[in-house]
């Protein structure tokens, strides 16, 4: 009672100084933790990186989550559309046409395994997730850094405590208690003296997660999948120079290895990105030791994309999740073209009969065409979605001999469309076209795709992709990096003159500059070239984006031509048209 009396003396007594005179740090109420975590503020101001969550989807629609820290955010990518998760959407919509996948990024910088799991414990549940594909270790194993803001405890255990601490302060006696003033001067002088008070000693550095630990948060997001019902996939987060995924360095081999251990024990789908990585170490896919660059996205989500489907690396319980949502591993894909290798048995046979499907093909107007040994016997106009097709050879003509191929394809006809057109000239485009230029400060990139696939080889200098003019097709690709090769510059003269004595006629010419393509450039040289294709002759300057779209023999300035220290974006055509001209070959 004594004690009682006291206190409440020495609180009257603080609330009779008035607030402007005492420390901001006693007149303020703080609370102990805060009530959400920062990485769930994030979702909740910003949304999700790029993509956001569709709000009338698709009965049949599966939605993909990707999470794990700023090598799935895409750190220092300016645009989310060179992600690996944006890559796996464009490769889903084109590879899986039939089929509907919404994929979203939930990666934050400096997030580790416990992150994660809170993130879908408490926020991602609400999108009702199918899928969780999980890509982390690298934060959870380094050392000297802190998610809480608590020294010398793990993720894990900082996690529970903040927890506790939120508990804690939601109840009417802490908060009575933490509103005093007695209070408050007591835990302001206390931190005052703490150095003075405890004695000195180093902190031991220790990794954010021991491996152990990873272990057991890896079980706590198995057993959450469970109860939230969505399917989780684990991601080998690749680092610069990987080894593969059975050569691992000192530091990473334990975290490799519980995440192999871990989806052997939960029947968890793995995604091997270390081999493809490794596969393509000569190539530079990688800003720092751990964040990719456009080209390292790129082989990510093809990775991710071409083993989410593959038989060899189901588990039953993937398996069991593909049949609950009626997905036929094993369908009949979908192509722009259908070719058909000839049995020797079937050489006698002077009819073929097919049975094709067009299902993106609409009211679009377009034109079926069949090519033996790369010689056209067959074109007609087409508007069914299904056709019975019977193709009738006559084994006689010697030049047709030995039938070694034959070709079938859609073409669209985009004639006339504007959508289509090259620049202010009279040529259009058979095939959607996306061109993107980047210099310094813009992505430093060179992309370039054609029917929704890249194409660009997206190099330092002048990326150069050719398209048949007629089909469609890509031609050839090239790039000149005049900045390391002063004799690029002849090289790239000699490319152009090239199409002078081509047999295809008038290719269509898309010439993308990545990061620079002035220094020890030729400016004579550049400017003769690229008249050649209706361009104005203009050199770029240094580190500017440069972006040219013509065609051989075009009236200088009639192509497509674009420049300035910007992230420069051309589309030619409709992204519709790549699934409108798709083929199944049903039978």
């Amino acid at each position: 009672m004594i004690l009682l009396a006291l206190i409440s003396s020495i609180e009257s007594l603080l609330l009779s100084i008035p607030s402007a005179k005492l420390h901001k740090s006693i007149a303020e109420t703080h609370a102990l933790v805060s009530e959400i975590d920062r990485g769930i503020d994030v979702y909740r101001k910003n949304g999700f990186r790029g993509k956001r969550p569709c709000k009338k989807c698709p009965k049949d629609q599966i939605r993909i989550f990707t999470i794990g820290g700023s090598s799935t955010f895409g750190l220092p990518l300016y645009y989310s559309y060179y992600t690996y998760s944006s890559v796996l959407q464009r490769l889903l919509d084109e590879g899986r046409p039939d089929e509907k996948y919404e994929v979203l990024n939930a990666g934050i910088a400096g997030y580790g395994i416990t992150q994660v799991y809170d993130s879908i414990k408490t926020e991602l549940k609400k999108f009702k997730p199918d899928i969780i594909m999980i890509c982390s270790w690298f934060n959870d194993s380094s050392k000297d850094m802190n998610w809480y803001g608590m020294t010398g405890k793990s993720d894990i255990e900082a996690y529970k405590l903040q927890l506790f601490f939120r508990w804690l302060q939601k109840l009417r006696l802490f908060k009575l208690i933490n509103n005093s003033r007695t209070y408050k001067v007591y835990s302001y002088y206390l931190l005052k003296l703490q150095p003075y008070i405890l004695p000195k000693g180093k902190t031991r550095s220790r990794p954010r997660m021991k491996p152990e630990e990873f272990a057991d948060v890896l079980e706590m997001i198995n057993d959450l999948s469970k109860e939230q019902n969505f399917l989780p996939i684990l991601i080998t987060e690749p680092l610069n120079r990987t080894r593969g995924l059975n050569n691992y360095s000192n530091r990473n081999h334990k975290y490799y290895k519980v995440i192999a251990e871990a989806a052997n024990k939960f029947q968890i789908q793995l995604i091997d990105t270390l081999t493809p990585i490794y596969e393509n170490r000569d190539s530079w896919l990688f800003y720092d030791f751990i964040h990719p660059n456009e080209r390292g996205h790129q082989i990510i989500g093809n990775a991710i994309f071409e083993q989410l489907f593959a038989e060899s690396s189901q588990t039953p319980r993937s398996l069991e999740f593909w049949k609950g949502k009626n997905i036929n591993l094993k369908q009949a894909s979908f192509k722009n073209e259908i070719q058909i290798q000839l049995d020797k048995r079937e050489l006698k046979q002077t009819q073929y009969k097919f049975n094709l499907n067009f299902p993106f093909l609409n009211k679009n107007r377009a034109s079926l065409i069949a090519m033996l040994n790369q010689n056209k016997i067959f074109e007609e106009k087409i508007s069914s979605q299904n056709l019975p097709f019977e193709l009738s050879v006559d084994f006689n003509g010697k030049k047709l001999l030995p039938i070694n191929e034959l070709t079938i394809k859609l073409n669209l006809d985009t004639n006339l469309n504007p959508q289509f057109k090259i620049g202010s000239s009279d040529y259009y485009s058979p095939v959607y076209i996306k061109a993107v230029s980047g210099g310094k400060g813009h992505g430093w990139t060179s992309q370039v795709q054609v029917a929704q696939l890249n194409t660009s080889p997206n190099q330092r200098g002048y990326n150069i992709v050719s398209i048949d003019s007629k089909t469609g097709n890509v031609l050839s690709t090239a790039f000149f990096d005049i900045f390391g090769d002063e004799t690029s510059n002849a090289k790239l003269e000699e490319y152009f003159l090239s199409f002078k004595n081509s047999k295809i006629e008038k290719p269509i010419i898309v010439v993308s500059v990545s990061t620079d393509g002035f220094h020890n450039a030729n400016a004579e040289i550049l400017s003769k070239s690229f008249r050649q294709i209706g361009g104005t002759g203009y050199s770029p300057q240094a580190f500017e984006s440069f972006l040219l779209i013509g065609v051989p023999g075009l009236e200088p300035g009639k192509a497509y031509e674009e420049h300035g220290f910007q992230l420069i974006e051309k589309e030619i055509g409709d992204k519709d048209s790549v699934k409108a001209s798709l083929i199944e070959l049903v039978k």
